[in-house]
């Protein structure tokens, strides 16, 4: 069973997924919880599939079938399934961390202000654009 029923934070039903998302699925269910994370390179091994193609599944299994995956940047680090409110908490955080980092390195780039750049990003953030 690949839903995370003890975790409030779950998708009610999970859409049909690729055999490569049901198997970088099948590696997280055995790791519940921050204390569990496990490394990038160990659940391409345990998938049979290359990194960057685990960071891919990894962002379609959050934003396409909702399972609630984050990733520790400290050790342990790697990914692992959400379990309380505190982890959530924590990949929110590391998310919006990275986006402020980019925000500015793009600030930078275009020898604008982080402040402006972060509106511009909200913009595009809140008007999808339209499907390809």
């Amino acid at each position: 069973n690949h839903e995370v029923a003890s975790s409030s934070l779950a998708p009610a039903t999970t859409p049909a997924l690729s055999p490569d998302e049901r198997a970088v699925l099948d590696v997280l269910v055995q790791h519940r919880g921050r204390a569990a994370a496990i490394g990038l390179e160990v659940v391409a091994g345990r998938a049979g599939i290359s990194e960057r193609t685990v960071q891919h599944v990894v962002a379609q299994l959050i934003e396409h079938h909702g399972h609630p995956i984050g990733s520790a940047v400290q050790h342990p680090m790697g990914y692992y399934l959400i379990e309380t409110p505190d982890e959530l908490a924590e990949s929110l955080s590391q998310l919006v961390h990275r986006l402020t980092a980019l925000a500015r390195r793009i600030a930078a780039l275009k020898q604008s202000t982080t402040p402006i750049v972060l509106q511009q990003l909200a913009l595009e953030i809140e008007q999808p654009t339209e499907a390809a």
